[in-house]
């Protein structure tokens, strides 16, 4: 990803020049990050800023995808107020629209980011490992009797649906030497790559 604006976005963007106070910047920037993943900025949003901007359609149009690719560069790169002023916009552009479009997304940018981390979808996360060593003393066949087995609760935090779970399972010896093989590999594997 790209880690400043186009001159084509960098020239949308400078359209907030014409936002009749600091607070209608800061709404547009904020509309816009709720539309962020949309391909173009909603026909309402379009409609709804040009009379209030003075814009037409098509400065419109160029207003939301710069403000659209701002807020994800911004996001991608976890920029703050001197990275947007420094790096996601010329040294040629608007030093005080700058600064406003700065301290703008850094103070949004803390909210934005713990929105789009819940948002986004993860493995479950294992929070809690208990175990114990059991042995069978009793069992429809006299074969199964006396057999140490493994007895393993884990607690895993699913990150989408945001509850706790209790996982629990039984291992016989055989079964639990082939999941340490495979831990046992998995550990090797990591600390290979750790090397390199």
């Amino acid at each position: 990803m790209q880690r400043s604006l186009s001159a084509a976005q960098e020239e949308g963007l400078g359209l907030l020049l014409k936002a009749p106070s600091k607070e209608k910047v800061n709404e547009l920037i904020t509309d816009m990050f709720a539309q962020r993943n949309n391909a173009h900025a909603s026909e309402e949003w379009i409609q709804s800023n040009m009379a209030s901007l003075g814009t037409t359609l098509e400065e419109t149009t160029k207003l939301g995808e710069g403000l659209r690719a701002a807020i994800k560069i911004a996001l991608y790169y976890n920029y703050g107020d001197a990275e947007v002023q420094n790096d996601l916009v010329s040294g040629a552009f608007h030093k005080a629209l700058k600064k406003l479009i700065g301290n703008i997304i850094s103070y949004h940018m803390p909210n934005w980011r713990r929105q789009v981390i819940s948002k986004q979808v993860g493995l479950p996360q294992l929070e809690e490992v208990d175990w114990r060593i059991d042995v069978k003393s009793a069992s429809d066949l006299i074969g199964h009797m006396q057999v140490p087995t493994c007895l393993v609760n884990m607690k895993v935090n699913d990150t989408v649906q945001d509850k706790v779970s209790n996982v629990q399972f039984e291992l016989s010896r055989e079964r639990l030497q082939t999941v340490l093989d495979g831990l046992t590999r998995i550990r090797d594997q990591l600390a290979q790559i750790n090397r390199t």
